[in-house]
């Protein structure tokens, strides 16, 4: 009987074979045909060393390789996202407060400027029914009741 090549033939079942489109993950069936070996004969071998949980753990190991590349170009793309919103929010505050500081009791162009806060916080908070929100934007007038303090806290609805 010719020599076996068992490394090989275990590689292509369990990591496949790249083909033009692809990797293509061969049955135990095809690589009988391909190598020309009797489809028991790679059964056995397949399951004396475990091939197929060889080949779960590659995409298991692979699938989350991917899922953590996701996870990294997503963080590099929210990093600026947020600071552009923490400048937009710190902008309009300081707008906020010098609306008050002018006119305090001037309730519409108050009022307009916290519903562009608000605004600004459903834009963060992606609008969703039951997420969480990732700021909340509490109003509230001073002791001195000539500034208006508004502060953007961390949390969950």
């Amino acid at each position: 009987m010719n020599h076996i090549n068992w490394e090989e033939i275990y590689k292509a079942y369990t990591v496949g074979i790249q083909t033009d489109i692809g990797i293509d993950f061969p049955t135990l069936d095809d690589l009988s045909k391909k190598y020309n070996i009797p489809a028991i004969t790679i059964r056995k071998h397949s399951a004396k060393e475990k091939w197929v949980e060889a080949r779960e753990q590659f995409l298991k190991d692979t699938r989350q390789k991917s899922q953590q590349k996701v996870v990294e170009k997503i963080s590099k793309e929210l990093i600026p996202f947020d600071t552009d919103v923490f400048t937009e929010a710190k902008r309009v505050l300081e707008e906020l407060k010098s609306l008050h500081a002018n006119n305090p009791y001037n309730g519409l162009i108050l009022v307009n400027t916290l519903k562009s806060l608000v605004e600004l916080k459903k834009t963060v908070a992606g609008e969703g029914g039951n997420e969480k929100e990732p700021m909340e934007i509490i109003v509230a007038n001073s002791e001195r009741g000539k500034e208006l303090t508004v502060k953007f806290l961390k949390g969950e609805r």
